[in-house]
């Protein structure tokens, strides 16, 4: 988290409060937060059990904050999501099942309305949601056409990227 009070706010909101069955934790590092209001925003949530907070000093960076919060989750999955991401509810299962479901899967990345190469309907393009869906309304209707079909990509997308921690294990940090 850098800056972008609303956008953090409803990252963080849809996180924890929409529904999931794999247990999670958050770990948001704040990367030299300068804006008072995100500040108490997250520091509002450091009461939520499922919430550490990591505090950059100076700004260094998302490749940097990123490694911060891999070290402090070390032997886990992961799942890399900016602090701008809506997510749908059962959003971490599928991920998870996707990511599980092949031995040779290292990464997972969902499809987006703005994702860069999985956007959806047209990739690299920032896709508007139609007037009168919700995002409930699209993760059903994706969950149902897509269950359990996969594609393989050349590249994961950091918006929103579950990471299997064999491969964190294999591969290392990411490259700052």
């Amino acid at each position: 988290v850098y800056k972008g009070l609303k956008e953090t706010q409803e990252c963080l909101n849809s996180v924890l409060q929409v529904e999931t069955e794999v247990p999670f934790k958050v770990t948001l590092v704040l990367d030299n937060l300068s804006d008072a209001k995100l500040a108490r925003f997250i520091n509002g949530l450091e009461a939520d059990s499922r919430v550490s907070i990591i505090r950059n000093a100076e700004n260094v960076g998302f490749t940097a904050s990123v490694n911060r919060a891999l070290d402090r989750n070390e032997g886990e999955d992961v799942v890399l999501l900016n602090a701008d991401t809506v997510v749908p509810d059962l959003w971490l299962d599928r991920l998870k099942r996707a990511a599980f479901s092949a031995a040779d899967i290292g990464t997972v990345t969902p499809i987006s309305n703005n994702g860069e190469i999985v956007s959806f309907p047209m990739a690299r393009e920032r896709n508007q949601i139609p007037q009168g869906l919700l995002l409930a309304d699209i993760n059903r209707i994706a969950a149902e056409v897509n269950e359990a079909k996969y594609v393989d990509l050349p590249t994961g997308i950091g918006f929103c990227m579950f990471i299997r921690a064999e491969a964190l294990h294999a591969v290392g940090r990411l490259d700052s």
